[in-house]
């Protein structure tokens, strides 16, 4: 297996693995990203996605971004930038009335 963020090879119990819900899927069908059944982490890239949730953002939209230019999407950036918007709108504390 290898993370699915940077990459690097992830064995046995270092493999964060995480399945998404039927909601998580839909909501990112929704944003135009044809999501997997789960991602795989490694603990570093884990660790810095669920500890702070700025630059976890930012780490999974440069990461889409990449892949999404790989795959020869003329608007990859546009793509990118909506997810990240939304993953910060979906980790944003409610207001509190």
């Amino acid at each position: 297996m290898k993370c699915g963020v940077c990459n690097r090879p992830v064995v046995g119990v270092a493999a964060r693995i995480e399945k998404l819900t039927d909601a998580d899927k839909a909501y990112s069908r929704k944003l135009g990203v044809e999501p997997p059944d789960e991602y795989v982490y490694c603990g570093p890239c884990y660790r810095l996605i669920h500890e702070d949730k700025e630059a976890g953002a930012r780490l999974i939209q440069g990461t889409l971004q990449a892949n999404l230019r790989a795959a020869g999407v003329p608007n990859a950036d546009q793509i990118a930038k909506r997810y990240y918007d939304a993953l910060i709108k979906k980790a944003a504390p409610k207001p509190v009335s």
